[in-house]
């Protein structure tokens, strides 16, 4: 159970970061997606 919910974590934490870091380089300026990229790393860090 503990390794499947690392498994799905690491994949949702890559797929998030793909998608924000996408959607950021669309429609918003270097801050705003530098700010993005530090809250997902905090979110993958409180998931290990």
């Amino acid at each position: 159970m503990n390794s499947n919910l690392i498994i799905i974590g690491n994949y949702l934490a890559k797929y998030m970061l793909q998608g924000a870091l996408h959607i950021s380089i669309l429609k918003f300026q270097k801050p705003d997606l530098l700010h993005l990229v530090h809250v997902l790393n905090k979110i993958h860090n409180q998931v290990y």
